[in-house]
């Protein structure tokens, strides 16, 4: 039977007390389901590092802050990769969506059980891994203004309000020199957005897939 250890994070819009019915699902398909907690990165890592050899996989439910620090605990210790399962219960669960999986609990549980396995790239900013977009400008004031039990009344709802009121506001411009394969790119921006994905902010889709392809990674090049 292979073990999973399951990572909720409370603090997720549609969390409440999830574990109990997202242990249930997964241990009716087979999962013996041991709980872990943590309420950072580094309690993710902590939590991770002692449970490596006991577990097969890492299921974390919540959104993509909860989804980037997962992978950043287990880009931490490369010698003994895992497999990690998401339940979506975030605002925008953006890392879900562009992986395609369902936003429902039980059946993103069914994907779990089934070992349904698609590749992910990540990206790497000033040594930091990003998994749905990184960005400098209004996005990290926008981030920074949006209290957790904002995002959980009013969901993906709440970024735009907050977009709203520095726009309004004397929101600073910054110069840029972006290079790229075609030369250089300079002048003055509110928001520069590196996306690693077809999703961003409030489910706005930023790329759709061509007719006859399916998406089963996406990657962001430096």
């Amino acid at each position: 039977m292979p073990r999973a250890l399951l990572i909720v994070n409370a603090k997720a819009s549609q969390a409440a007390d999830c574990f109990a019915e997202i242990a249930r699902h997964l241990e009716a398909g087979g999962i013996d389901v041991e709980r872990g907690e943590a309420d950072c990165e580094d309690g993710l890592k902590e939590c991770l590092r002692k449970r490596r050899d006991q577990i097969d996989l890492l299921v974390v439910a919540g959104g993509d802050g909860t989804v980037r620090c997962a992978v950043e605990a287990i880009v931490a210790e490369p010698d003994r990769p895992l497999p990690l399962g998401i339940i979506p219960v975030g605002t925008a669960n953006n890392v879900a969506r562009g992986l395609g999986l369902p936003l429902e609990t039980e059946k993103a549980c069914a994907v779990v059980v089934a070992a349904q396995r698609k590749w992910m790239d990540v990206g790497r900013v000033n040594g930091r891994i990003f998994v749905s977009v990184v960005g400098i400008g209004l996005s990290t004031r926008v981030h920074e203004e949006v209290p957790s039990e904002q995002k959980k009344r009013w969901g993906s709802l709440s970024y735009a309000i907050s977009a709203m009121k520095l726009l309004l506001g004397r929101t600073p411009r910054f110069r840029a020199k972006i290079r790229h394969d075609g030369g250089v790119l300079k002048g003055a921006a509110l928001q520069i957005t590196v996306c690693n994905g077809r999703y961003y902010g409030g489910h706005m889709v930023i790329q759709r897939p061509r007719r006859g392809w399916t998406m089963g990674c996406w990657t962001c090049r430096s």
